[in-house]
């Protein structure tokens, strides 16, 4: 149990050093977090390690995170910019750009368009069904044997599909991936190039990266659920569903585009499917329904060395960003999900 001493320097009111300290003071031994709290165009930055039993309070606003599937809202972006520039649209069919005929693509006279692979309802499954079988395969890296000639040999021979696209929502890191893939098809760029350029450069995300800056920079090494240190995550073909790297401010001038009345954000936020009665999906983002008719814009993501959350409510100009280096394996990273909500509600 981690010392709960106040957290100086930190710019916390009580109620949030409160919400912080309860929710992070069993977490392991070497734990680093960064938390944005943004409220309309004021953002405050609370980084904290744990060290020797104690909290700590440190500057990390700019240091590198693994963001996992939080990758798949600004892919989501990408598409959206793409859409609204006329190079694709929503319900294009997957096989106008490809040069080879996959094994299947339509179920119940339905197709696969751009649309149901952005919002989930593709009718993929979450994982290619060949991986676990692929040489070299490990659970804590999976995609690192998963390259753009696997890809292309599931699409052209795995391919099959669970349920009618369109119909239902059933989450797939793989149906991101394609999009991935067929936005570089669709460009003729690849989409390391594409998410630098139209991404990262257009919301002022100067520090983001695909993997490459693992040797250079900030990096806040990700761990084990034992506290060991965890080589990076390999995303290969699979880059669009989880290979961000970012830091706390970076997504936070996101997060404050997104309150800037920007088209393509405005237009990435509409809703595209309902779940439930609680939750809806736009593109890339997942709109969480509260009681009190507010929305809230969501989206978490894991990898082996890191788990983090990111929301945000635009009508009210309010979010919360956590990025940490807790194990995806770990299953106290649940506490960052609630951490998130917690601190949310804290900022009405």
């Amino acid at each position: 149990m981690a010392q709960q001493a106040p957290l100086h320097g930190a710019e916390a009111t009580p109620l949030q050093t409160k919400i912080i300290l309860e929710n992070i003071s069993d977490f392991p031994a070497k734990t680093e977090l960064c938390i944005a709290t943004i409220k309309e165009d004021s953002v405050n930055f609370i980084g904290l390690k744990l060290e020797n039993d104690t909290i700590i309070y440190c500057q990390n606003k700019n240091y590198l995170f693994e963001i996992g599937a939080i990758t798949k809202v600004f892919t989501s972006t990408l598409f959206a910019s793409l859409v609204i520039g006329g190079v694709v649209k929503l319900e294009d069919s997957i096989t106008q750009y490809l040069d080879f005929s996959p094994k299947q693509t339509q179920k119940g006279g339905k197709e696969i368009t751009f649309l149901s692979l952005a919002n989930h309802t593709s009718g993929l499954p979450n994982h290619p069904p060949n991986l676990v079988k692929l040489p070299y395969y490990k659970i804590e890296d999976p995609y690192a044997v998963f390259g753009k000639t696997q890809l292309e040999d599931y699409l052209k021979h795995k391919m099959k599909l669970k349920f009618p696209p369109g119909e239902k929502y059933e989450y797939s890191n793989l149906g991101v991936g394609i999009l991935g893939y067929l936005l570089a098809k669709s460009t003729g760029k690849s989409y390391k190039r594409m998410m630098e350029e139209e991404i990262f450069a257009i919301y002022h995300m100067p520090n983001s990266a695909l993997g490459e800056k693992y040797y250079s920079g900030k990096l806040a090494k990700g761990r084990d659920k034992k506290g060991f240190i965890v080589p990076p995550a390999h995303f290969n073909a699979m880059l669009a569903s989880g290979g961000i790297l970012s830091t706390a401010e970076d997504l936070s001038n996101f997060v404050l585009a997104n309150f800037s009345h920007d088209y393509v954000l405005d237009f990435q936020r509409t809703k595209t499917f309902s779940i439930s009665k609680e939750m809806d999906v736009a593109l890339g983002w997942h709109i969480m329904k509260s009681g009190n008719e507010r929305e809230w814009y969501w989206h978490n993501g894991a990898t082996a060395g890191y788990k983090a959350a990111m929301l945000m409510d635009v009508e009210n100009q309010k979010g919360v960003i956590i990025l940490s280096n807790i194990s995806g394996f770990n299953p106290i990273m649940e506490k960052i999900d609630l951490l998130t909500l917690e601190l949310m509600e804290s900022l009405y």
